[in-house]
């Protein structure tokens, strides 16, 4: 089914409106007899998509599929469930050392800080004439900025580009795409420990969390030298949001009591813990992206297809026809929307509108 969609535009499948008005959880009922099949996909579906599947279109989901990849001419490019889920040669392969947030500390570091402005959140976007005003909140005690340009990129998932204040306002059919797609629910749990101890109990420190635990994937993230053991635990979907309103200090206890049950008594021996929960973060809410509930792509397909509005580009993850709900999604759409900027511009240069 995957295989079928157009990579740009799947909402213009024959039957994508089929796959549009019915949930990813109804498929699997449908297609699936056996409880046990049927809880570890949804299991799976729930760590990929950090999402619930009875919240999540067909389409989408099959989306989802036929983006996760990008060098597969055997397929025409197109993805797969395996290499979807899979470490070995698929999705979950590689890792930055030291952190994917050094790649941008580094491209800060070249770009300078007369040109990176950082601990300035954008409140809204206003046109005056030929330029564009963004409007930046300011802080306690701080008076109110802004900062012009020619064209704007906006690289933010379509729900929180609609958190953002627009005069003109954006087109309702924009507008009502990130009123309509949601953020996915998602957090980490991140043990660190003296050594990799599982290893010696011939364990590989992956786990996929069923039944009522909120921990519903780990890995092994211990650096290269063994110089330290660490697992990171996926928070993900309902089970995410059930720790919403919890200190980080509860989550680790009850972190703390899954890790026991799925690694040993060892796994108690905590050296020290790191909490991230993105739902909380004000300026993201959620992640891994924002997904498509039923019948949202097939109606606005075409404001996924992230047509520029005036000179308002858009990006993020979700607008990519590779890896959407990836850092390399991210960083092909946010490529492809600052080409789009860049040609707009040459374009006037040579006497075009």
């Amino acid at each position: 089914m995957a295989a079928e969609l157009d990579l740009t535009t799947p909402w213009s499948h024959s039957k994508a409106v089929e796959w549009d008005s019915q949930t990813l959880h109804s498929w699997i009922g449908a297609h699936l007899s056996e409880p046990e099949a049927v809880a570890v996909h949804l299991a799976q579906w729930r760590a990929v998509l950090s999402a619930e599947a009875a919240d999540v279109s067909l389409l989408q989901a099959l989306t989802y599929i036929v983006k996760a990849d990008g060098n597969s001419p055997e397929r025409g490019g197109k993805g797969n469930w395996a290499q979807l889920i899979s470490i070995k040669g698929g999705s979950l392969e590689k890792r930055v050392e030291n952190g994917p947030q050094l790649l941008a500390l580094r491209l800060a570091e070249r770009l300078g800080s007369n040109v990176v402005r950082t601990n300035s959140p954008v409140s809204g976007i206003s046109k005056r004439g030929s330029e564009y005003i963004v409007h930046i909140e300011p802080r306690i005690d701080e008076p109110k900025s802004v900062a012009t340009a020619r064209s704007v990129l906006l690289a933010l998932s379509p729900p929180l580009v609609s958190r953002l204040r627009f005069d003109p306002p954006l087109p309702i059919s924009r507008d009502m795409l990130g009123q309509r797609m949601s953020m996915g629910a998602v957090g980490k749990v991140i043990a660190v420990y003296e050594a990799p101890f599982w290893r010696d109990d011939g364990l590989s420190g992956r786990a996929l969390g069923l039944d009522d635990a909120h921990v519903k994937f780990t890995f092994d993230a211990s650096p290269a030298d063994a110089s330290c053991g660490i697992i990171m635990g996926f928070l993900v979907g309902n089970y995410a949001r059930r720790l919403d309103d919890m200190s980080d200090k509860h989550v680790q206890e009850v972190v703390s009591r899954e890790y026991v049950h799925l690694f040993g008594p060892k796994a108690e021996n905590v050296q020290h813990w790191i909490v991230q929960r993105w739902n909380r973060e004000e300026y993201s809410r959620g992640g891994h992206f924002g997904f498509c509930p039923p019948n949202v792509m097939t109606v606005y397909g075409g404001d996924l297809a992230a047509p520029p509005v005036g000179d308002i580009f858009f990006a993020g993850t979700e607008l990519s026809s590779r890896w959407a709900g990836f850092m390399e999604g991210a960083i092909r759409a946010g490529r492809a929307a600052a080409d789009g900027i860049i040609e707009r511009f040459m374009d006037r240069g040579r006497g075009g509108s």
